[in-house]
This record gives structure tokens, sequence and C-alpha cells, in this order.
């Protein structure tokens, strides 16, 4: 495949790559863990969460596909391995040990947060230092995306 030409060089590109597929990891353990939860969910509120999880799970994937497939506008391979993406997450990965409703809530919203906080992060530093308005502005999408989910996430936290 020959380097895409859209005025930017090598290196920034390369870099520009490496935030998305980084993105991208955080992306694959949000998804893992939203699926997690809708298959163990279990309480007195289990239709609306496993209807919830599920709406986000099906959100993130179609992100997971886009920053993947912008990676690879980028010149670049997309991570697409459970040791690529596990390496290169900020985030944490949860497991299928049993958990109360709101403890799986808060861990989704946190995610959801610390994304948002990240993205935020890594759109400035692609505006500022790689002068890349595209991918920034991918980012602020999926940023306005992630403020929505945890939004609704937040709705659910039993206040005490």
């Amino acid at each position: 495949m020959t380097e895409p030409k859209i005025a930017m060089p090598d290196s920034d590109r390369a870099a520009v790559a490496h935030i998305l597929n980084v993105t991208l990891c955080d992306l694959y353990v949000v998804y893992v863990k939203l699926r997690n939860f809708h298959w163990n969910i279990e309480d007195h509120h289990f239709r609306d969460y496993h209807i919830l999880f599920e709406e986000q799970f099906n959100q993130v994937i179609q992100e997971i596909d886009d920053t993947a497939e912008l990676v690879r506008q980028y010149g670049y391979l997309a991570f697409g391995s459970m040791k690529e993406f596990t390496a290169n997450c900020r985030l944490f990965e949860q497991s299928s040990s049993r958990l109360e409703s709101q403890s799986m809530i808060k861990q989704i919203l946190e995610d959801h947060e610390t994304l948002i906080r990240y993205m935020k992060a890594d759109a400035d530093t692609i505006l500022d230092k790689y002068k890349d308005a595209a991918a920034q502005n991918f980012l602020v999408d999926l940023i306005t995306k992630h403020m929505k989910m945890a939004w609704f996430i937040r709705s659910n936290v039993e206040k005490k």
C-alpha cells in the first residue's frame, strides 16, 4: 500500500496513528466490560441495565470499527489482538466475578469519564503538536458520545 499523502510528515502520522490505536485499546476494554456486565447483571434492575449495557456496547463497537479504520487511513495497522489491546490500554479490565449492579454501574461510569479525560488530552496533543484537525475532531466526536453515555450511566447511580 502506498503511503498517504495528506500534508503530514510521516513521523506525525505515526504519532497520531499510535494515539488512535491506544484509544482503540481503551474502547475495546470498555466494550468487553459492557458485554461482561450485560451478560452477568443480576438484580431487580436486570432488564433496564441489561438493555442499557447492550445499547452502549453496540455504540462502542461501532466506535472501535471507526477508530481502527481511521488508523488505517493514516497508513498504519490498527491493533487487533488481545495482546495488543491489553498491552496498550489505559483502562482496567474486569473479571467475570460476581459484582453488585451498582458496582458495575460505577465502574462503567468511571471508565467513560476516564476515557473522556484521556481523549480530551489526546485531542489537545493532536491539534497542538501535530496540527491535525481531522483526528482531533474525530476524538471530540467520541468525547461527546461518551459524555452522553456517562450521563445515562450516572443517572442510574443510586444516591445514598
